[in-house]
Order: C-alpha cells, then structure tokens, then sequence
C-alpha cells in the first residue's frame, strides 16, 4: 500500500461502557476530526486473545520460558463510524489510538504521536495497491492462470445458508530475523502481532470467524529450524518441528512467519488441510 494526505488530529473519548467483572471498556466512542469534519467513532471490544494467552521466548541459554511483559489485551476495539454507512475501524488503544478506519473508498491509519503531551494522532490516507504475490499452496504443480485467482474473489453464487459462530484458533511462532526486524523487543514484537490479529478479525467478521491467538512464541535467540530453501523444503521443516515441540498446546493451526529481504513467494500450506492436526500449518514471509 502507499500513504498521503498526512493530517494532525486529536480524538476525544465520549463515552464508555464498562464490565463490571474485569472493569474493562466493552464499549467506547471517540470523536475525531478528519479533513475539518467530525466523526464519531463506536468500538466494541474484540476478544480475539485466548484467555490463557501466553507470550514464549528463550534465554541466552537457549530455554524457552513464558513471557509476562504483555498484558494489553483489553485494548483492542472494533466498530464504525456512525456518519459513514458500512465503514469498518479497527483500533488499538493500549498508548493512544493506533489502526484503520475504512470509508466507503478511502482508508486511513491512524497512530500517537509519541512526543506529543497534547494526544496528537497521525493520521495519514492510505491507497491499496493491486500487484502482490500469490500464496503458494503445496501442490505438485502450482497454477497462476485464470483460475487461481478466482478463489479469492466473491462467491458467483451467493448461498442463504445461516452462518454460526465459529472459532479457529491460532500459534503464532516468529523466526529470529523477523523479531530483530521489529526491534528485537519482546512486548513491542507482540504487539505488533495482536494488532495484526485485530485487522485479521475484522475480514472474516462478516462470515462469524473469530481467528484466535492463543500464544506466541519468539525464536529470540537463534532459528529451531533451518529458514531457507523453497516453500515445501521450509514447510516439511516446519512440521517436523512442530510435532515435536507442540504436544501440550492448545491450537488448531500453527503459522511459521519469517522475514526475508527480498522473498520469492508470500507462503505456503497444505491446501485444506486445516482439520488435519498434523498437517494445519503455514509459513508466511
């Protein structure tokens, strides 16, 4: 995606709902200022992390050990903005307000200010881009015609059949290089992370998925597995470490994401699979 049209604005919270259990927010309303027109902001709390959810990382004598540094999981908020038919936000706001807001045609992120004492935001347009790469799926022979395409737009055939409330559950594993990419920092990696999961949820709300995160695990001193090869080399790897390392965790699907520089291919998984607990895995550049 590319940003534009970078404006300065400062949200005021109007109102609030609280649990009395956890005495969190279960709903709250922001008012803010974009191109000199005010709009208001309804939230309704996602609860997208597990309620065991853990943070996983290794010390320097390479033991894995949980991590207690994040404990932000009540400041994540989806909504709408009531002057704006069928718009979508999506927030953070754990320091300050950090997300994306969708009207109509035009989406914005919007993130703090961290030098301001006044709660300024930055708020800058956001255009999509239509080029990217495919997801790879583990095939023989892997099409880019016509029809690979073709599944990832709308359905030709619209269905009346009810959607029910489902859950997949999700573990989170980061290679080495991408947590030094994103600051080599235990708490600011996993945030990261769980506001990816915010924007996640936020597609498959419509079809009633919730995608859960129900831990993180960060490969902060060095790789379990070698990282290189091609897509099916790496996601074999991938399984036979899992195996051997994943037999008390609570999960449906286990994604590998990895950071490279310059990437052949954006993925790769076993194409419907995702029932199958041994082979519900994928790995993400």
């Amino acid at each position: 995606s590319e940003t534009s049209h970078l404006q300065i604005t400062v949200p005021r919270k109007l109102g609030t709902t609280t649990n009395d259990i956890d005495v969190s927010e279960t709903q709250v309303i922001y008012a803010i200022q974009i191109n000199r027109k005010t709009y208001s902001l309804h939230l309704k709390k996602q609860s997208f992390l597990h309620p065991h959810f853990l943070v996983y990382s290794y010390n320097k004598s390479g033991k894995l050990y949980p991590d207690s540094s994040f404990e932000k999981g009540h400041c994540f908020y989806q909504g709408y903005a009531a002057e704006i038919p069928f718009s979508v936000v999506t927030l953070s706001t754990c320091s300050g307000l950090r997300g994306l807001l969708q009207f109509e045609n035009i989406s914005y992120g919007i993130e703090p200010l961290e030098s301001s004492a006044k709660y300024e935001h930055m708020l800058y347009q956001i255009k999509n881009k239509a080029d990217f790469l495919p997801l790879q799926d583990n095939y023989p022979m892997i099409h880019l015609g016509d029809e690979a395409y073709r599944i990832l737009g709308k359905s030709e055939k619209k269905s009346d059949a009810v959607l029910l409330q489902r859950t997949l559950k999700i573990q989170i594993i980061m290679d080495k290089a991408l947590y030094g990419y994103m600051g080599s920092e235990v708490a600011v990696a996993t945030e990261k992370i769980v506001h990816i999961f915010g924007l996640v949820n936020t597609m498959f709300s419509q079809l009633k998925l919730t995608v859960m995160l129900t831990s993180l695990e960060i490969w902060s001193d060095q790789n379990k597995i070698l990282c290189t090869g091609d897509a099916n080399e790496l996601l074999q790897r991938f399984v036979s470490w899992k195996e051997s390392n994943f037999l008390h965790r609570s999960y449906d699907m286990a994604f590998l994401l990895i950071y490279r520089d310059y990437p052949n291919y954006m993925g790769a998984t076993y194409h419907g699979r995702t029932c199958d607990r041994k082979l519900a895995v994928a790995i993400a550049l």
